[in-house]
This record gives structure tokens, C-alpha cells and sequence, in this order.
């Protein structure tokens, strides 16, 4: 599994050769980036992390005071509109559950019909507590 490509080092585009993920004569690591991408490092790992600091400023700046208590379609909405290019619904849900936020399905009377809803649920005291524990001080 050798080859001549691009080679990405967090951004740094180079010409090389390489097999096995390793640099020729490099003497370190090297991520393989065209025409087969193996570990899609460095620049494409940068941009989702911005946008997944973007939501965690969100939720410090927006819920840190008084907890957070909104159906997910809505704190999705506020995200995407305070961000460019935001993350996927999907994402989003799966980043919140790593950070310790677990959401429940819920059922409210919308116009005298019941309808599920999946909600976001934290006191302040419990939002503070994950950011602590995941390292997170804004």
C-alpha cells in the first residue's frame, strides 16, 4: 500500500512518496490525502473542530446562566443561524451526548394533538459540572 500522492501534514500540503501511512525518508508521520484518502487529517479535522467549539460556546453563552431547557429542533435552529457552515443534526446530538447532555423524547399538546419531541434538558448547576469535566472554560 505505497504510492505517490499529496501528503497532509495538519494543513502543510507536500508532493511525496509513501506506504503505509509513513513518510519516505521523513522520518515521521504523514497522512495520505489524494487520490485515496486513508485518514482525512490536518485541514479537514480543523474545520469541524472550530464549528464544534462554536457549539459549545453556544451552549455556555446562551444556557450557562439558568440551564437549558428546549426541544433539540430549536437549539439546533439557534445554532445554525450563528453559525457558518454548521454541523449536521445528526452531529450535533452525538457531540452533545459525548459532552454528558443526553436528550429524552418527550410528548407536548401542540393544537390539541399530541406530538414527540426530542428535548434538551440541564440546570445550570449540571451544565457548569460538564463543562468542568470536559475541560471546556469559556
Amino acid at each position: 500500500m505505497g504510492g505517490i500522492g499529496i501528503w497532509d501534514w495538519n494543513g502543510i500540503m507536500t508532493n511525496g512518496m509513501g506506504s503505509w501511512d509513513m513518510g519516505w525518508d521523513m522520518g515521521w508521520n504523514g497522512i495520505w490525502d489524494f487520490p485515496n484518502p486513508i485518514n482525512m487529517g490536518g485541514k479537514y479535522r480543523l474545520d469541524r473542530d472550530v464549528r464544534e467549539k462554536a457549539l459549545y460556546q453556544l451552549l455556555f453563552d446562551l444556557y450557562a446562566e439558568e440551564g437549558i431547557n428546549e426541544p433539540f429542533a430549536v437549539f439546533y435552529d439557534i445554532f445554525c443561524d450563528r453559525v457558518n457552515n454548521p454541523l449536521s443534526k445528526n452531529f450535533v446530538f452525538h457531540v452533545l451526548r459525548a459532552l454528558g447532555l443526553v436528550t429524552k423524547m418527550s410528548r407536548i399538546v401542540v393544537d390539541g394533538r399530541e406530538k414527540s419531541i426530542i428535548s434538551i434538558n440541564a440546570t445550570r448547576e449540571e451544565l457548569l459540572e460538564l463543562f468542568r469535566k470536559n475541560g471546556i472554560d469559556y
